[in-house]
């Protein structure tokens, strides 16, 4: 089976290479690696193409002119996977040697499957380990996953994701490509998006193995390194925030239908066996993302009103979240020149 690695980097020359290395080690090599880098302002492109170039396989990669955010990010790397198996990587992990290999097997092993996930273990930035991804009651559910002969078992996947206990973090993720098609483009936060999706058409599996070390620092994730901002490149990172807010107000109100469409296709799914917490709560998410969808044509005073009446009646509250979220999504409104 060919595996693409999708990476997706920013400002990661401090782990890049712990990261890359860890992939060149597995014992199953991937048949493409995949770089989208979002402007990145260090020397983190030069450490990658250096690195892969020694690997001496096949990648591709792709530097962004300007940061679109990391789910922007993301779903352009996709697009770039050629591999019937692709596996999203972050900048900062270390993988175990058979990571892929892993992977692999829980595909062929279950082809009807599209989406996979595994155990790790959380780790301080020296990798010293903290905790499991996965424990208690929850990695119980998991492991319930790996019989896919019994129906239930991917009920509770559905359940805790539509209740959003838990959703598989994309670092220690996988899907076959075809999946995608369903998947793209991501109307929210992509790793609890592609969760939602797959247990939407009834096909996930669980690695019960421990084979990624997710490192915990201060610059995970974030557009400020360690270092802060400074005055030499204050002007590039406000103009990246300023990218990435207009990333974000698309997905806001870009894509809310696909997000109602999807806990619509759950409760088709569920209905008969979802406990009625779960089926009132879907319910709830489904028409809630309706109304975005509906007002992504409204103008900025209408786009306003319907954001304070959800959050007066409580939905908002539920759904999106609090009082900050919603001067956080006017401020987006009203930015925006769409609106």
């Amino acid at each position: 089976m060919r595996v693409s690695v999708a990476i997706c980097t920013y400002n990661g020359e401090k782990y890049i290479k712990e990261q890359l290395d860890s992939i060149f080690q597995n014992t199953y090599q991937p048949y493409q690696i995949v770089v989208c880098d979002d402007a990145s302002t260090d020397h983190t492109i030069q450490i990658v193409r250096s690195l892969l170039d020694e690997w001496g396989g096949y990648y591709t990669i792709v530097s962004n002119l300007q940061n679109i955010g990391v789910d922007k990010n993301f779903e352009q790397c996709f697009r770039l996977c050629e591999g019937e198996l692709i596996i999203p990587c972050d900048q900062d992990n270390v993988w175990d040697k058979d990571y892929i290999k892993s992977f692999v097997e829980a595909f062929e092993k279950n082809d009807g499957i599209v989406f996979a996930f595994c155990n790790g273990f959380i780790t301080d930035s020296d990798l010293n380990v903290l905790n499991s991804t996965w424990r208690g009651n929850t990695e119980a559910d998991f492991i319930k996953l790996m019989d896919r002969k019994v129906k239930e078992t991917q009920l509770v996947f559905a359940n805790k994701c539509i209740r959003r206990i838990y959703s598989p973090h994309g670092h220690c993720t996988a899907f076959k490509r075809d999946f995608i098609l369903h998947i793209l483009p991501f109307p929210m936060y992509y790793d609890g998006w592609i969760s939602m999706c797959a247990a939407s058409i009834l096909r996930v599996s669980y690695i019960d193995k421990h084979l990624i070390y997710f490192r915990r620092h201060n610059a995970t994730a974030s557009i400020v390194g360690k270092e802060g901002i400074t005055h030499r490149n204050i002007f590039d990172h406000l103009k990246n925030v300023c990218n990435r807010m207009r990333s974000t107000y698309d997905q806001k109100f870009g894509y809310p239908r696909q997000y109602s469409g999807v806990y619509q296709r759950l409760l088709g799914l569920y209905s008969d066996e979802m406990d009625a917490t779960s089926i009132e709560l879907a319910e709830e998410y489904s028409q809630f993302f309706k109304k975005i969808a509906d007002a992504k044509s409204y103008g900025k005073f209408n786009k306003i009103q319907l954001l304070i009446s959800l959050y007066m009646d409580g939905s908002y509250t539920r759904v999106r979240g609090n009082r900050n979220s919603l001067i956080v999504d006017i401020f987006y409104v009203l930015i925006n020149k769409a609106s």
